[in-house]
């Protein structure tokens, strides 16, 4: 079962794959799952391998001895949010099916909002300027 309470099926097993993470390299067991939007998910099985974890949640920072070692690994800070460029939409659409988008806008205070503003009439025009769009096909 994973997060989202889904049971996904498992077929296959990669035994002993060595993963690096930053400067620490891990062997790990990996089941292949049908997913998308992640090449690796480090679940609870590898947290266990790692024993007591200190994390600073923060500095985006996890603490833990491997292998006689105090392991520091640090997590990327977010940078400058951008816009999705057309092409990297169409990107995503093609290769990862199953996601959802959303679009979110700032709305402004309703009480600045122009009070004669008709959503009912906006569509009639759209519909008018559109109309060709809406036409039974002929052929």
């Amino acid at each position: 079962m994973v997060v989202n309470g889904q049971y996904l099926e498992c077929t296959s097993l990669c035994e002993d794959v060595s993963v690096k993470i930053q400067d620490t390299s891990f062997n790990l067991h990996l089941y292949i799952l049908p997913i998308s939007g992640a090449n690796i998910i480090f679940g609870v099985q590898w947290l266990k391998m790692l024993g007591p974890v200190l994390t600073n949640y923060n500095t985006l920072v996890m603490q833990f001895f491997y292998q006689d070692r105090l392991v520091v690994l640090q997590g990327e800070h977010e940078t400058q949010l951008g816009y999705l460029t057309h092409n990297q939409l169409r990107r995503i659409c093609r290769h990862q099916s199953d996601t959802s988008y959303f679009h979110i806008t700032m709305l402004t205070d309703p009480m600045l909002s122009p009070t004669n503003f008709d959503p009912l009439l906006e569509i009639q025009h759209l519909l008018r300027n559109f109309e060709l769009l809406f036409h039974q096909p002929q052929t």
